[in-house]
C-alpha cells in the first residue's frame, strides 16, 4: 500500500554538461541540462520526474545510421522506486523523447531516421550487497 504524508522528502537535482570535439569525424560543441525532482514517500516507495535538454548545434554528438543529427533534444521521464527488500530496488519508468531543429529531413534520430519523437518504457533492478 502506497501511503504518503505531508512530511515526505523532496529532492531537486540539476546537472550541466558541456563538451567539445576538436579532432574527430565531426568537430564542435554540445551542452545540456538534466533536472530531477524526487519524492520519497516512505522506506519502500518513491517517485521521480526527470527533464533533460541536450543541444548539439554542430551535429557532433548524436549519430545514427544516416550520419550526425544537429538539433535540440528533449526527454521527459516519470518513474517509481520500489524497495521490496533492503538489497533490491525496482524502478519502472515511462519516457517521452523529442527533437527540434534537426539538420535534414532524413536525419531524424528516432525510428530509423523517420521520426522526431518517441515514447518508450522500461524498468531496471538494482541489487546491492
Amino acid at each position: 500500500v502506497l501511503e504518503c504524508n505531508p512530511a515526505c522528502n523532496w529532492t531537486y537535482i540539476i546537472q550541466h554538461d558541456y563538451g567539445t570535439i576538436t579532432h574527430g569525424p565531426a568537430e564542435g560543441t554540445w551542452y545540456g541540462i538534466n533536472q530531477y525532482l524526487l519524492y520519497e514517500c516512505n522506506d519502500c516507495w518513491g517517485a521521480g520526474l526527470r527533464f533533460e535538454w541536450f543541444c548539439d548545434d554542430d551535429g557532433t554528438r548524436v549519430a545514427h545510421d544516416r550520419g550526425f543529427s544537429a538539433g535540440a533534444y528533449y526527454a521527459l521521464t516519470a518513474g517509481l522506486n520500489w524497495k521490496p527488500h533492503t538489497n533490491l530496488i525496482v524502478r519502472p519508468e515511462i519516457r517521452y523523447d523529442w527533437v527540434d531543429g534537426v539538420s535534414a529531413p532524413d536525419a531524424e534520430p528516432f525510428d530509423f531516421g523517420d521520426a522526431s519523437e518517441q515514447l518508450s518504457g522500461g524498468f531496471d533492478f538494482i541489487v546491492t550487497y
